[in-house]
């Protein structure tokens, strides 16, 4: 992937609209999964709803979601995603 992996999505001085949309996004890229899709997060196996709740809860597991979804989207903008194929 790329070194913006590292960086943290939401800074402090960051707007809390801002922070909804990128959650939204996030969301929206979940439901997009099927309904009995599953991901396993250490020992745990999360159903999409949960991934959804994490998300909405702002806890651990979905501040991870949301890094991991916008690591990709980062990486699928600036074709980083398409430089080994």
């Amino acid at each position: 992937m790329n070194d913006n992996a590292t960086k943290p999505i939401a800074l402090p001085d960051e707007s809390g609209e801002l922070q909804q949309q990128i959650k939204d996004l996030v969301i929206a890229r979940i439901l997009t999964l099927p309904e009995d899709v599953s991901l396993s997060v250490g020992d745990e196996d999360l159903k999409r709803e949960q991934l959804i709740e994490h998300v909405q809860k702002e806890d651990k597991i979905g501040k991870d979601i949301v890094d991991m979804q916008m690591e990709f989207i980062r990486d699928m903008a600036s074709g980083a995603l398409y430089e080994n194929q």
